[in-house]
Parts: structure tokens; sequence; C-alpha cells
């Protein structure tokens, strides 16, 4: 086995990081993990199968009877942290080069950070007497967000790409504390080499995928610093121009799109998901409104749309498979299958089978859980920790024989407590109500279209949060 990837540093100096702070940041944004333990994250980040898996009180029963296996248990932990290095590190190491920043403090670091990073160092402002010229952090208009509910066809979707850093460039929108503008210097030059470097990795080179990767997150972290709270060239002011410039760019689109024939199902920041026939004519008259220096892409075209609420939706391909999901509604790892697949699979029927096919799959489940034998639909996985709000279920899973941070499985029993094995049973009126209430939103939903606009409310991490 290679253990020599392109991205280590030539002169091998070593710099030691925790790679779940990367972990972390990965799942923030792809929520897709259904845990953040070493050998979870391998296999659904990095592919890692195979390897062996010990609880904690099997690994002390190897070490003392069963050598091999504890051995192979190491080397596999070893494999594992490598793999998750050589899928998440390498854009992160050559952030670290191109600011001459520690590689521990890219990986724990918010992005903001980075930019005020470069902008001290430019200045030659020491980093921790800087922190007085931060400005206080107020709310502002954040992207501007339209949903409308139901199920439509002949679905596609518009993205601009880099929006808010290509609105820092073309408007020259940027901190008033940054006199010189070398942060619209930087920003130009990061993307004018982010640009060279994706030609460069289209044609197969490794490295050059690695660099861009790395020049992406500054180009898209650019927008943030101005918003985030604590650091020293923040700027309120400018990160609301910013947002503002944003939400007139996407109603320009979205009014030209309408009055082109086309129907506005999701538009959210800097996408658009319309829906009507010709994706490429949609794109085109949608570019045809913004101003030099933006690029509209299209992401994808001819799906299927389920929309529940606003940032909640289903993307479907023409065969009814899921294409992909956004929200907490079906993404979340604190919900049950009950919620993330066979709503999902309700859903499904409605759009490609009808309301006789979706409305038999519904008292089909509503069946299987009044019988008892829907454990695995209701049942989610809790981590124990004596810090929850939920103390009954922390006493509960103590008493049961589980310890402090153990991950469980467990679901809602008759009594009001919780259960934590099938043959405990479960609450079967409490999720057979909760499974028709899900129907019920998803019929709801397709009955009684509603449009839904609002401005989101940027949140105190520079990022726009709900509102």
């Amino acid at each position: 086995m290679e253990f020599v990837p392109v991205f280590l540093p030539r002169d091998w100096n070593t710099a030691i990081a925790d790679m779940f702070h990367l972990v972390c940041r990965y799942d923030f944004s792809a929520r897709k993990l259904s845990g953040y333990d070493l050998k979870t994250a391998a296999a659904e980040i990095a592919g890692r199968q195979g390897v062996v898996t010990l609880s904690h009180d099997n690994i002390h029963d190897a070490f003392l009877h069963d050598s091999a296996m504890f051995d192979q248990y190491l080397i596999d932990d070893l494999r594992d942290t490598w793999a998750l290095l050589e899928t998440l590190a390498p854009a992160y190491y050559y952030v670290s080069c191109i600011l001459q920043y520690p590689l521990w403090k890219v990986f724990t670091t918010g992005n903001a950070t980075l930019w005020n990073h470069l902008l001290c160092n430019l200045y030659g402002l020491n980093y921790e007497t800087a922190k007085s010229m931060a400005d206080p952090k107020r709310e502002y208009a954040g992207g501007l967000v339209a949903a409308q509910t139901g199920a439509f066809t002949q679905c596609h979707k518009i993205d601009v790409s880099s929006l808010y850093p290509s609105i820092m460039l073309q408007f020259c929108v940027h901190t008033s504390k940054d006199e010189n503008r070398y942060s619209l210097a930087y920003l130009k030059r990061f993307t004018e080499e982010r640009l060279r470097l994706k030609a460069l990795a289209k044609q197969g080179n490794k490295e050059a995928e690695y660099l861009q990767s790395a020049y992406k997150i500054l180009i898209n972290s650019a927008y943030g610093f101005l918003g985030t709270a604590g650091v020293a060239f923040n700027d309120m002011d400018a990160a609301e121009r910013v947002t503002e410039i944003g939400r007139y760019l996407l109603t320009f689109m979205i009014h030209a799109l309408e009055d082109a024939g086309y129907y506005i199902v999701e538009a959210d920041t800097d996408g658009i998901i319309f829906c009507g026939p010709d994706a490429e004519r949609g794109l085109e008259i949608a570019q045809s409104v913004l101003p030099e220096g933006f690029k509209l892409e299209l992401e994808w075209k001819d799906k299927c749309v389920f929309v529940s609420a606003r940032k909640n939706y289903i993307i479907f391909n023409q065969d009814g498979t899921v294409y992909d999901r956004k929200g907490g509604t079906y993404r979340s790892r604190d919900n049950n299958k009950l919620s993330k697949e066979c709503q999902v699979e309700f859903i499904r029927r409605v759009v490609f089978e009808g309301p006789d096919a979706a409305k038999d799959y519904a008292r089909e489940i509503y069946h299987l859980i009044m019988s008892g034998r829907a454990w695995d639909l209701v049942v989610k996985r809790r981590r124990i920790s004596a810090k929850q709000s939920d103390s009954d279920f922390y006493n509960q899973a103590i008493a049961y024989g589980y310890r402090d941070n153990d991950k469980v499985a467990c679901a809602h029993d008759p009594r009001g407590g919780y259960s934590f094995r099938p043959e405990d049973g479960y609450d079967a009126v409490k999720y057979a109500q909760d499974w028709v209430n899900a129907v019920n939103e998803v019929i709801s939903a397709t009955r009684n279209r509603k449009v839904k606009i609002t401005n989101e409310r940027v949140a105190d991490d520079g990022d726009t949060g709900r509102s």
C-alpha cells in the first residue's frame, strides 16, 4: 500500500491536526453521516469496508485474549484515519500553504478567520490587538428564498457561479477597513488561479484538483467574513450590500423566466428551480438579464420535484429514483426511517404511480406500525450524554446498562418512556399518528399550492440561516 500522497509537504515537516474537525466540516454541508465515529466516517466518506470493529468491552477482551484481532483493529484504525486524510485534507493543506497558516488552525478555525488572517498580515497587525477593530454583529436581510409547495414535473435548476464573490468583484464591495482593497485584489487573483487550475484538473492533474479546491474554499469565504462577529476586518454594511445585490439579481432572473412562460418552483440565494420545456432556453433567458461578469450554469434538468416547505424538497429522476434531497425534513440524522424513507416512498408513489397506489402504501405502513412489527422504521439512534436536557432518556439508558457517550437504538414505549430492544415494543399509537400526519401533510402540499417568499436573516457565523 502506497502511503505517500501528492499533497504531502516536500520537506516532510510534520503537522499534527485532528481529522474529526474535517469530518464535522464535511457533514455540516453534506448532512449524510449516520455517526461521527472513526469507523462510520471512514466507511461513509472514504468508502472503507471490511474492517475490524470492536465495542468498548470487546477491545479489552481482544487485548487480553486475541492479540491478532487486536492488532488488526489498530491497523484498521490507522488506515481509516489515513483514508479520511487522503479524502478530506488536501484542499485544507493547500489553504495552509497559500496563507502560511498552521494546518491545525486551518482545520479548526472558521473560514472567515482565514481572510482575517490574510488582511492582518498585509496590514502588519497583531491578530489579538486587531480584535478591537471588529464591528458588533447585527442582523441584516440575507438571500431571497421563494418556495412553491407541491409536486412538479419537467423541472430544471440553474445556479449563478460564485454569486457573492462575483458581486464583490463586479460591484467593488469590500470591507471599509481594507483601504488598499487588498481583499478584492486577492479575490480576483484567487478566482483567476482557480480557473487556470480547473483546466489542468480536467486533464487529470490531481495536484491541480487539490489546489483549485483550496482556492474555492477561500473564494467562497470572501463574503462570509464580512458578516462574521469577532473578526477585525468584518463590515456589516458591506455584507448587507452583497446580499441586497444578490436579491435583486435573483429577482431579475425570476421575472425574466416567468415572463417567458416558465413556472418558478423554488429559488434560494443563488439558484432557481423552474419548470417548463427547454431547459437551455430558460438558461439563456435568465443569463440575458444578468450584468457582465456573472455566469449561469445548468446544474440539472428534466427532473421531478416535490416541495414540502422552503428549503425542503426531493428531486426525482424520470424513472422515479431519488436524485437528491434537500433540507432537514428528508436528510436529518435525527429522523427515523418512517420520516426519511417511508415518507419519501409515499411521495414517489403520489408523483409517479398516482393517489391509489400511494394510499395503498400508506395503509400498508400504518398496519405494519399498529401490528408492532415496525421497530426498524420507528427506531432512532441517539447518543447518551449527561449534558442532554432529556434526563429521562439518560436515566433509563444508564439503568438499562449503557454508558455515557454510547450511541444506542431507541424508540418511545407505550408507557411514556423508552425502549432499547425490539422485544420491548414501542408506542404503536404514537407512531401510527406520526405517519398519518406525515401523509396528510404530503397530500395537503399537493392540493394547496402556496408561494412563500422571504428574506433570510443572517446568522452569527456570517452564513445565512432561517429567519
